[in-house]
Formats: C-alpha cells, structure tokens, sequence
C-alpha cells in the first residue's frame, strides 16, 4: 500500500505531489443560508427551521406527513380539530342509558319527541329525566329502518311493518295484510317500501293497501338503502335511489324499473349502508370508503372521499360505515369496527353465492366521524371493543339539536351547535373529559436524514391546574414507546398555566437526534364540564444535520522535479486528474490509513510561468464523497 511519510507531501491519483504549507480542511456539507423576508412570524428564526402544527381541519388519515401536502392533517385525534387555531376538548357525550338491554337499532325524532327500538321494544324518552318511558309495545322483529309518514311512524320489520301513530302501535297484517320490508322512503306524497327480495312497492293511504312497482333482479338479500336524490335532468327532478351490495340504481317511475347509475362497485356486504343526500351530492358508502356522487346532463361525476383516504385510520377503529347523517354543518358517519365472519360471494345480476370470504375479525372500537367538505374528524370513540354502532339520527326533540347514536350497549347523545362552530366561543359549549391528538410522522421530506431537535414551544389558552395538557414526542417510527415532555415550569408535564410554553430536547439540552418525529396530545378537564384546555400551536425547532462531507485544499509545488518525475509530468498529471470523470484516492499523512479518501477535485486555480518551461503553483480543491 502506497503511504505518504515525507514532510509536506500527498499522493493524489496515483502520485506524489509536493505541496506548500498544510493541508487545509473543512466540512463541504454545508446548508443554505436561511433567508427571513416580510413580518416577522413563528417560522422567523435565522438559525432553526421550524414545523408549526396550528389548522389541523384537513382532518385525521395521514400517518407519514408530506409538509407541502399535509400541513394540517393528523393521524388520529379525538380532540377538536375543525378549527383553526385552536385544538380543545371534543364535545360533551351524554349517555342516555339502554331502558332494555337489548342493542339500538332504530331511532327517530316524532312530535318533538324521541322515540327508540332496543332489540324489538319500542320507547318513548322522557325529557328532562333522561330516562325513558316504559315499553310502547313489541314489533314484529327487530327494525331495519324507520320513517316519519302523515305524522306517523312506520318500521321495517323484515316479513311485515308496524305503524305508530304516538297511541297504538300496530302491525301492517292488523291493516290488510302483511307487507314485507326491509326499507321505507317517502315521494310525491306516497309511503314507498323495498323487501328483502328486491320489489317496491308503494302505499297512497298510510300503510292499508300497497301497489307494486319495481323489481330489481339481483339476488335477495343484495339491498343496502333506499333514499332520494334528484336526476341530473333540467330542470331537475328528486326520484328515488336503490343502495346495492354492487352499485347503486336510479328509480324510473314511468317504466316501475331500476336503471344503472353508472356507480358500480366492487361487490361489498356493506357498500351503499346508510347512503344520504347531502347539500348538492349523494354519498355513498362502501366499507370505509365513501363515494361523493353527482349527477348532471352529462352524467355523473364521482369523487372518494371516505376514511381509507391516504393511510386511512389505525387498525383498532377500522370497521365498515352502517349509516350516513346529514347535518348542519357536518356530514355524519357511524363506523362499526366489530364485523366478523362470512359473505356470500356473488356474481352478475341474477347469481346466487358461489362462496363466502372472512372480514375483519370483531375486535375494533365502533365509533362516530363527521366531514366538512374538508377532512374528517372524530365525533365519538365507543369504549368497548367488539360492540357495534348500528344505528343514530340528528334530531331537534325537545327543541334541542343533537347526534344521537347507539354504541356500547346503550344510546348517547351530543348537543351540536347551529350557529359558531368554534366550541371555546360558544358560551354553552360542554366538553368530554378528556381526548388525544397524535399527528403523523414528520421528517421534513428527508426519511433517511438526521435532524437534531432543539425546542418546542406553544402557546395555550384557558389552562388551569385541572384543565391541563400533557405533550409526548415519538422518535423513528416506534409506534409503541412516548417520551413525555417537562420543564422547570411543569416537572410533570401537565401545562397549567396559559401563555406560551418551551420545552428543550434531551438531557442537559443538548437536543435530540431524529429521522422522523411525531406528537402526542392528552389534553384533560376537571369536574366543570364547561371548561377545557385550548392549545393554540405548537412549533417544532430543529437543525437539518447534513451527513458531513469533507474538503480539502492543497497548494501543490510544480516548480521542481520530485521523485523522479519532472515538473512538466506533475503539471500535466494534475490537469488530468482534474479532467478525469472518476474519483481517486487522496492521502496526505502516513498511519493507519485513517486519512486516505476518495476524492473528486473540484478546481485548481494557478499561477503558471509563460515559455518553454512548465511549472507552476495550484490551489488544489479536493471533495470527499
């Protein structure tokens, strides 16, 4: 092996130069200078670059954060994130206790009163005692919806319907005769019911007598929804829509026919549950996924909008939607995260099962989101695991607008507000005790790279010393292991105090190295439930660590002849090495070979002297790569 052992000498591709003076070195990694113009802002600092968490209404779904996308997306979170600048506590959920044991299937607001079914009981809530009447009497088996018609209440109940008309409770077979139903949607002043094999039919005289009208030809039981949306036409019409396991249909009434749509699906058990109208556009369910479908004279025009967006959700809430709610503010979805066993296999219009395939195992937490028609947030997270949401509604009983839905073996309630959607300036606003924010892993578009992570600092409003919150960072996609934040301040992490709050990274705050990095949030109330903690933003401080590269810079001597080659030889060896599209090797100290590189050289500006002689002097630039 070649080694360098004389005074003031290098070998540098293959040969050995004098040089003058020392071999100068540096760090060529080195990043752009950072440039602040305009006002001054959280993103200001000269040194550090920043992550500034403050709008996160782009809402829950991505676990690896691209900054110049998802700047106000988090993975999951149970807090308030649908407004900007402020994350608080989520609203107050009320549980309005289970009168029968039995599990919610349907609920529906009647004569500014809530009515319920538990297994095949119907109640009636009292108001005010939030308890509930005793049973209004027994239907003929467990409803799979529910409808207001001429100011009575109709049931599905699978080989028949009960009526209720607020005093007797009757069954379609006490009116004429049995009518099977599966579904109920009222249009043009008629009561229009689907069975379980595919035929509507409709009643003009409150249930009596029935007519039939179109039969569809899939195989029984392929029937998810029956709902209205208008018809593209000009000007436009609202008819009637049949929710398919494999699409949805158009009602034609002039021919009693069902016509495609053009939305086939995928065949899913659950695809079209709980499809609804909302604002311009109909949404359609599948799994966990969510069709915005529009229709005009040009035809439809379809969008995905649903939770299996990006990453989707963690696995523990992943499920299927059952129902869709259109709100106020907010469209509605209730996820059952508990569906386990087996499907019929199908194929064409006309196919019976030809097999049957496993869903997910039962073992999830059913839970409630709602979309603005920017991202989706989370209303709800039931608390049992393997217990199904089947059934909510939005209603105005009592004069009182709320969610109602059914999940951990009983029915709970939040109250929603209907004008100001920021819950910190609405002066009635309740608050749930407790929630957490945890956003997706950030990395600064770098996933190899190392950053050193200096300070967080945030800012909080209405902290006191039993409305708190308490930050945990994670390190390298370690999905199980927090560490949690404290300062002199808070020694236990809980942050009491509102104004603005730094935190240093490490031990003796000599920062924290990372790949990727993410936060979580717990944020908690005390016994007044009108109080909650509002963390206004947090910024992330931290220094890109760049690899380190090193330089070097030589002045090679070309003015004698050194070791047996002349100067004229060392001259032209030098330009070639500069010329050459390679790397080389690069020595100047003799050792353990410690101080060998490979190199590229960069320049190597001279001073050469004119005539026949060729000599010279050359500040060498060497890179190691």
């Amino acid at each position: 092996m070649t080694t360098v052992h004389r005074q003031n000498e290098i070998h540098l591709f293959g040969d050995f130069f004098p040089i003058m003076g020392d071999v100068k070195i540096k760090n060529a990694a080195q990043l752009a200078e950072k440039q602040v113009f305009g006002d001054f802002s959280k993103e200001s600092d000269q040194v550090l670059s920043s992550w500034i968490i403050a709008d996160q209404r782009g809402g829950i779904g991505v676990l690896e954060i691209d900054e110049k996308i998802h700047g106000d997306r988090v993975w999951f979170s149970t807090s308030h994130i649908s407004t900007n600048g402020h994350m608080t506590l989520p609203n107050l959920i009320t549980d309005a206790t289970n009168p029968g044991g039995a599990d919610l299937q349907v609920v529906i607001e009647y004569q500014n009163t809530l009515y319920a079914v538990f297994g095949d009981k119907l109640y009636r809530r009292v108001e005010g005692s939030n308890t509930w009447s005793a049973s209004l009497g027994t239907l003929v088996e467990a409803p799979t919806d529910v409808i207001v018609h001429k100011s009575k209440i109709y049931f599905a109940c699978g080989t028949d319907f009960n009526r209720y008309d607020g005093t007797n409770l009757v069954t379609g077979a006490s009116l004429n005769a049995a009518q099977p139903s599966r579904f109920f949607v009222e249009w043009v002043d008629r009561l229009y019911n689907l069975d379980n094999d595919g035929q509507m039919d409709y009643s003009s005289n409150e249930g009596v007598g029935w007519t039939a009208d179109a039969l569809s030809s899939k195989p029984s039981g392929s029937f998810n929804s029956l709902f209205k949306y208008h018809d593209g036409a000009s000007p436009k019409k609202v008819v009637i829509y049949l929710g398919t396991k494999e699409g949805l249909l158009e009602h034609d009434n002039g021919n009693t026919s069902w016509i495609d749509t053009g939305l086939p699906l995928p065949f899913h058990e659950h695809a079209c549950k709980g499809s609804v109208w909302w604002r311009e556009s109909a949404w359609i369910p599948s799994g966990m996924l969510i069709y915005k479908f529009d229709i005009g004279s040009d035809g439809p025009t379809i969008m995905p909008i649903g939770l299996d967006r990006d990453d989707g959700v963690p696995p523990a809430y992943s499920g299927h939607i059952t129902k869709l709610l259109a709100g106020h503010n907010y469209l509605y979805a209730l996820i059952d995260a508990t569906d386990e066993g087996t499907r019929d296999l199908y194929g064409g219009d006309g196919d019976t099962g030809t097999g049957n395939a496993i869903l997910i195992p039962a073992t999830g937490f059913s839970w409630v989101a709602r979309y603005d028609g920017h991202g989706w947030s989370v209303v709800h997270v039931g608390t049992s695991s393997e217990t199904a949401i089947l059934a909510g509604t939005l209603a105005t009983a009592n004069d009182t607008y709320r969610i109602w839905f059914g999940v951990d073996n009983t029915i709970k309630y939040a109250d929603l507000s209907v004008s100001l959607e920021n819950p910190t300036a609405v002066s009635t606003s309740k608050f749930a005790a407790s929630s957490e924010n945890i956003t997706g892993w950030f990395d600064n578009n770098e996933s190899t790279a190392t950053k050193l992570g200096i300070e967080l600092n945030g800012l909080f409003s209405s902290m006191t010393d039993d409305e708190y919150i308490m930050i945990y960072y994670g390190l390298d996609y370690d999905e199980d292991t927090w560490t949690l934040l404290t300062n002199a301040d808070f020694p236990n992490g809980k942050i009491t105090t509102s104004g603005q709050a730094d935190f240093v990274f490490g031990n003796y705050d000599e920062g924290i190295a990372f790949k990727a990095i993410r936060f979580k949030e717990e944020l908690i109330r005390g016994s007044t439930n009108t109080l909650a903690p509002d963390r206004r933003w947090l910024r992330l401080g931290f220094l890109p660590v760049l690899p380190v590269r090193w330089g070097f810079t030589v002045r090679v001597d070309c003015r004698r002849n050194y070791r047996f080659r002349n100067k004229k030889a060392m001259t032209l060896a030098l330009k070639a090495a500069l010329e050459t599209q390679t790397m080389g090797a690069f020595q100047y100290r003799d050792g353990n070979g410690a101080e060998s590189h490979r190199v590229k050289i960069i320049d190597m500006p001279g001073a050469e002297i004119g005539g026949k002689e060729h000599e010279g002097i050359f500040d060498v630039t060497l890179l190691a790569l």
